[in-house]
């Protein structure tokens, strides 16, 4: 992936709207996440994979993962479109207006990011608690006699 990002830079720079003042700082840009491309998205695809299947071991299987990944990978691609569509919109602009959305954008990644692994962290958490809660309700209701498993005991009383 990100042999093919170096391969065709010249094209996709143009494409995502750089001008010839961004040119050269887009084009080093473009190389370090062209360098990490790969890492990114194996991190990204195995790391939904882990989280959706719930165990580790039995989400190493190809067919999780894709089942998993694809979607994934569908809305970062979807997300990326757009963004090239809002690059391509702002440049008729001139180049301030495309740099004060590229740190919008950052900014807004870097609070959504720690929202999402606040959320993502908090979930496992949240149902674990949930489950505990649930077990030591049944725990106490059985002991106390008030809870009834079938029909049979409740016409016997």
């Amino acid at each position: 992936m990100g042999g093919l990002i170096i391969l065709f830079m010249e094209p996709l720079l143009l494409l995502l709207g750089s001008s010839s003042n961004t040119y050269d700082y887009a084009r080093d840009y473009l190389i370090y996440i062209a360098l990490g491309a790969p890492f990114i998205l194996f991190a990204n695809t195995f790391g939904h994979a882990v989280r959706g299947e719930g165990a580790a071991k039995e989400s190493m299987v190809a067919g999780r993962v894709s089942a998993v990944g694809v979607p994934a990978g569908m809305n970062s691609a979807l997300m990326s479109v757009a963004t090239v569509l809002l690059n391509n919109a702002l440049v008729s602009f001139g180049d301030k207006p495309l740099a004060a959305m590229g740190i919008v954008t950052k900014a807004y990644m870097l609070i959504a990011f720690i929202h999402r692994g606040i959320a993502n962290g908090v979930q496992p958490l949240l149902g674990l608690s949930i489950v505990i809660s649930l077990v030591l309700l049944f725990g106490c209701l059985k002991k106390a006699g008030t809870f009834v498993p079938s029909e049979h005991k409740a016409m016997e009383k």
